[in-house]
């Protein structure tokens, strides 16, 4: 049996979009647990008319992880999958992940493909693919420490493990979900469904960009001080980190701070290499998004419901 657990704040019509895919589900959840950090707009009524439970701050202040557990709390099934309020399930997103976990006791989670998209006054537009490389395959765990592969709303976890760790750390602003993926990885290889289980919505809103939350980062990359298998890892986590800052910079036209970060790797060719090797990877899962946009029509219309 499976609970969703769904954070939001002020996300009304978004948030109705999400509960939609959720009880659109092939093999439907038993708990759609929606837990509001003190929303002022017509969150309620969406969550009621949904059918699902709320749980409510009304004065705010959970944060995001914060909301997650405090759903975690409520959550009375084996199989738990927390689902952002501005992303979307696709139709056999449940059933596949449920599925991905049945053959595999003592993984701790199971998790898929997120395409990410956005939508404007033309339609939806594929940004890219949320994967692992097939070379990450065969070591999950380091791989997932290196760079987040698991979509944030594409994952189905235990809930003993989910607790056992202490939930989400309330602690962390930014990348929440990164250091609990690690952190479930540590007690275990997770499993990877290579199908598309999640669509991650990029819009105005969204809540963390690559440049931002550089203390969170920092207490992820020294998660490794505690586990002396992704020692070796450090690197590479550190490679990718400034690749990702150094894009954003581009992107918002911070050339100072762009040159700052690629002077940097050029300094150092260990990381160089991976930061390269990264930002190839990156151009690639674009690609791998549009292809799957191009070929499946059905994905395609689904999508243009919402």
């Amino acid at each position: 049996m499976v609970s969703v657990v769904v954070p939001t704040k002020d996300r009304a019509q978004l948030l109705d979009q999400t509960l939609r895919s959720i009880g659109e589900q092939t093999r439907p959840p038993a708990a759609v647990i929606v837990a509001d950090d003190g929303s002022t707009d017509d969150t309620a009524a969406v969550v009621e008319r949904h059918g699902a439970t709320l749980v409510r701050n009304a004065e705010g202040g959970w944060g995001a992880a914060g909301a997650r557990n405090a759903g975690l709390e409520r959550v009375e099934t084996e199989l738990v999958a927390f689902v952002d309020s501005d992303d979307l399930l696709l139709p056999g997103a449940l059933a596949a992940l449920a599925d991905g976990l049945e053959g595999a006791a003592d993984a701790p989670f199971a998790f898929g493909q997120g395409l990410s998209a956005a939508r404007n006054g033309s339609g939806w537009t594929p940004h890219g693919l949320i994967h692992p490389e097939p070379a990450e395959l065969g070591e999950l765990f380091a791989s997932i420490y290196v760079r987040n592969s698991v979509p944030s709303s594409g994952a189905l976890v235990r809930t003993e493990h989910a607790r056992a760790i202490g939930g989400y750390n309330a602690d962390l602003e930014f990348v929440e979900d990164h250091d609990f993926w690690i952190r479930l990885a540590m007690r275990g290889d997770p499993v990877h469904v290579a199908e598309v289980v999640c669509v991650y919505r990029i819009h105005p809103e969204n809540r963390h960009a690559p440049d931002q939350g550089r203390s969170d980062v920092l207490r992820v990359v020294f998660l490794m001080e505690g586990e002396p298998r992704l020692s070796e890892h450090v690197h590479d986590r550190i490679a990718v980190e400034q690749c990702e800052v150094a894009i954003a910079a581009l992107k918002a036209r911070r050339g100072r701070e762009a040159w700052q970060r690629g002077g940097w790797l050029i300094r150092r060719p260990r990381y160089l290499r991976r930061a390269i090797r990264h930002f190839r990877d990156r151009r690639s899962w674009n690609r791998e998004g549009a292809e799957i946009w191009r070929r499946r029509g059905e994905l395609r219309d689904w999508l243009a419901s919402y």
